[in-house]
């Protein structure tokens, strides 16, 4: 049976862990070829292994995706081993805790950086080698942090609103210049990845737990539990095949209905 993805190429940043590695996976599944892009080498290549053993192809390219000449070289190297690029799943990012008029500007900017300059970067030096192989998708992860605002978030909730305007900017520049390239920002309420392990929103301003995590989706998402990565990953799937051919410019959001009024 054919994948949904058969003879794509599909980068990944933040490919190591959590929705990136989940997504990479199920691409491969579906007959992508995977380069993972992470500055986590380890976890990195035992992702590229998992994908080579089941038969897929895949490659690591070591990526900090804050700076734009490892974005040049990342794109190239992408170029050289499988002569195309057909998705962008712009998937690194991070949340830093603290109240605004306690952050320093140097961990705001350090959130920005990745959540939103990293953002600009890939689609910059990827979209014309996307065009140049015929077109594709690009998913940019956002948040519902993007909608919702939470205290002690303020770079996390305006970097990733960020990332849903410039989606959108990017969706119709490459619509209006006729490349077949469709931009979307994926919205992920609660999920159960590393990330949580960097938020100090649990007691004492330790990590949550997770119990805490799961006492926390009960009293706040609709459906009562948190995502896991799977589940954010066939929205990926979706946005990446031609399921969602006549899909651009949106901002999709799976987040149990945390969202709702």
């Amino acid at each position: 049976m054919a994948g949904k993805l058969d003879n794509k190429v599909a980068l990944v940043t933040g490919g190591a862990q959590g929705i990136g590695k989940a997504s990479a996976l199920l691409m491969a599944r579906e007959g992508a070829a995977i380069v993972i892009a992470d500055i986590q080498e380890t976890g990195g290549r035992a992702v590229v292994e998992s994908i080579s053993a089941a038969g897929g192809r895949a490659t690591y390219i070591a990526l900090d995706a804050t700076k734009e000449s490892a974005w040049v070289e990342a794109i190239a190297e992408t170029k050289s081993a499988y002569r195309g690029l057909h998705i962008l799943l712009n998937n690194a990012g991070i949340g830093r805790s603290a109240l605004l008029v306690d952050m320093s500007y140097e961990t705001f900017r350090e959130v920005f950086a990745l959540n939103l300059d990293g953002m600009f970067f890939g689609m910059k030096h990827a979209i014309p080698l996307i065009a140049a192989s015929g077109g594709g998708s690009i998913i940019n992860m956002s948040s519902a942090a993007a909608m919702k605002v939470y205290a002690n978030m303020s770079a996390y909730c305006a970097s990733k609103a960020a990332v849903a305007q410039l989606s959108k900017v990017a969706a119709l520049e490459c619509a209006q210049g006729k490349m077949n390239i469709r931009v979307n920002s994926l919205h992920p309420g609660m999920v159960a990845t590393p990330a949580w392990d960097h938020l100090g929103n649990g007691e004492d301003g330790a990590p949550p737990t997770p119990q805490e995590l799961g006492a926390m989706a009960e009293a706040t998402v609709p459906l009562g539990f948190m995502a896991d990565a799977n589940d954010i990953a066939n929205a990926v799937l979706f946005l990446a095949s031609e399921d969602s051919r006549y899909v651009t410019g949106s901002s999709i959001v799976v987040d149990g209905g945390l969202l709702l009024p």
